[in-house]
């Protein structure tokens, strides 16, 4: 089945007063430095001064941005609403739309063909049209581009993004349970969701299995550590860590309420968790307790980056927000 021809391209706003004041849902940190986020109305920023000023990017969209990939030296990858996809391969200054939510669903309609599970999903898709976000975006070296999303929309992309599949069929996903995280290590791929789902791939992402969690409710990020242990976080506070790929996990205090939305390495052997309601945690033991760092109101965070062992970039409804981590005997975060 041959792809459908994308949708007539809107540019999305030349200029943007204050663009670093806008609603921005996602961000990352390239291997130079440089800061990308991203946000509603198809909006992506850099920054090359440790986010102290930023830089519109052409982008050739207007729906909402949900989630970056920083691959290589200069490619970047951003999702989002409509089944986009997008590309960068200018450092995140400029954007190309690899796949848009019509594609999409035509790509599932395909492989339903021979996974007849698959096919009330895939016609449901086409009859929508391209409304469904796609939330999450891996972009590891050396492998697929893979993006997630909700009603279990998942695609990948072994050639940077020319030619697409569709892997709904390779989840164990009967539900179409929305797909909140996706992360690639190696062979090893994981994914996340509502309803304490979990999967993994020990193959590339050939074929998942759903393993059991210890919570129902819905899982907002996965994190790999650096020495490969796994941090699933959620709604209401809930995290859990795994050092068996996810074939066991035990509860992390967090001492929080509110939904924990970016996980992230910090120096040191830190984790980091940042929630919703803009609280900041810092685990020095491995993950199995965080306490909370006093930080200046930021308004709601939807995203987090380490700019340096001391500066941590915070995104969310107001926008960016860079928190400096003061070294005493009690670590106190300021807004700068």
């Amino acid at each position: 089945m041959a792809q459908p021809a994308a949708p007539a391209v809107q540019w999305a706003q030349p200029t943007v007063r204050q663009p670093e004041r806008a609603v921005l849902l996602a961000a990352a940190r390239r291997r130079d430095g440089r800061l990308l986020v991203a946000g509603e109305r198809g909006l992506i920023l850099w920054s090359d001064d440790a986010g102290h000023s930023w830089r519109q990017a052409q982008t050739p969209t207007t729906v909402s941005l949900t989630a970056l990939a920083c691959q290589g030296e200069q490619r970047a990858w951003a999702t989002g609403h409509g089944g986009t996809v997008l590309r960068s391969d200018e450092g995140g200054q400029r954007w190309q739309v690899r796949l848009n939510g019509v594609q999409a669903a035509a790509l599932a309609a395909q492989e339903a063909q021979t996974q007849p599970d698959l096919r009330a999903r895939a016609e449901q898709l086409v009859a929508d049209g391209a409304d469904k976000p796609l939330l999450a975006v891996s972009a590891e070296a050396g492998g697929p581009v893979i993006a997630a999303g909700a009603y279990g929309l998942l695609v990948a992309s072994s050639d940077d993004g020319q030619r697409w599949q569709s892997w709904m069929g390779r989840l164990p996903n009967p539900d179409g349970l929305h797909l909140y995280a996706v992360v690639r290590r190696g062979a090893m791929v994981y994914l996340a969701g509502e309803q304490g789902a979990f999967w993994r791939s020990t193959d590339g992402g050939q074929r998942f299995e759903r393993l059991p969690t210890p919570y129902r409710g819905t899982y907002f990020g996965l994190h790999v550590t650096e020495d490969g242990r796994l941090l699933l976080h959620g709604l209401r506070g809930h995290a859990f860590v795994s050092s068996d790929r996810g074939d066991t996990w035990r509860p992390v205090q967090t001492q929080v309420g509110a939904s924990l939305v970016a996980a992230l390495d910090g120096p040191q052997g830190q984790l980091w968790l940042a929630s919703q309601a803009g609280h900041l945690l810092r685990s020095d033991d491995g993950g199995q307790r965080f306490h909370r760092l006093p930080v200046p109101a930021v308004g709601p965070v939807a995203g987090a980056v380490l700019i340096d062992p001391e500066t941590l970039l915070l995104v969310g409804l107001r926008g960016v927000s860079r928190v400096r981590l003061q070294a005493s005997s009690a670590p106190v975060a300021v807004q700068s």
